[in-house]
């Protein structure tokens, strides 16, 4: 999100092909990744495990001094690069196989994770997912949301959380938005979940409130 000065909180949809068109995607998304990372670096210092997910697009998954640069990144911030995971969505990814291919071993090689997004929704073959050394699975929310209304999606969610877990992948549900779909996925012992049940989005500033407030009203059980 983007808060701008007179126009309140603005949604990627409403400037990203805009900041595109103008050539501005590379200085753009440098900013956000070199924003996410410092943060992350403060949460690490006060001793909060938290991994920050940042999404990119295929143009810079395609650098190949991406992996480098993010390395050196987390080396000045003295953030384990662990912490951060870059999301890329499944069309994107399949775009040019063999450069993302090379990028992504760069990326897992120097432990920074890739996470595919919108699983489900593109045209890759499970073959292409099973070669591309993903480190987790980010099911589309189209699947989750109606989880609890409608079976084919709850088969195709629980589907997508066995084939990721079997694959050593990490599974991660977003569009969760009530506690009846949470507890869904705590059956299927999917890794993580993300949506309003939990929080809407937030500025950094009050994160660590919501933290504690999530952590003194949830039981410490599941996803």
């Amino acid at each position: 999100r983007w808060a701008h000065p007179t126009r309140g909180i603005l949604p990627p949809v409403e400037f990203l092909e805009q900041i595109a068109n103008e050539g501005l995607m590379q200085p753009m998304t440098d900013h956000v990744l070199s924003t996410a990372v410092q943060q992350a670096a403060k949460w690490h210092r006060a001793g909060e495990e938290l991994s920050v997910s940042v999404n990119i697009t295929a143009s810079s998954l395609l650098e190949l001094s991406l992996p480098d640069r993010l390395t050196e990144l987390c080396k000045e911030n003295q953030l384990p690069p662990e912490r951060l995971i870059l999301e890329v969505t499944e069309t994107e990814a399949m775009r040019d196989v063999t450069r993302t291919m090379d990028v992504l071993l760069r990326m897992r090689i120097r432990n920074i994770g890739v996470s595919i997004d919108d699983f489900g929704t593109g045209h890759s073959s499970l073959r292409e997912l099973q070669r591309m050394p993903f480190s987790e699975v980010k099911i589309d929310k189209s699947f989750v949301i109606d989880m609890a209304h409608n079976k084919d999606c709850s088969v195709i969610a629980n589907s997508i959380i066995d084939l990721a877990h079997n694959l050593g992948l990490g599974a991660v549900a977003e569009g969760v938005e009530d506690v009846r779909i949470w507890r869904m996925l705590l059956e299927k012992n999917c890794d993580f979940a993300q949506g309003f049940y939990m929080a809407k989005p937030m500025p950094a500033s009050e994160f660590n409130r919501w933290l504690t407030s999530w952590r003194e009203t949830t039981p410490d059980t599941g996803v």
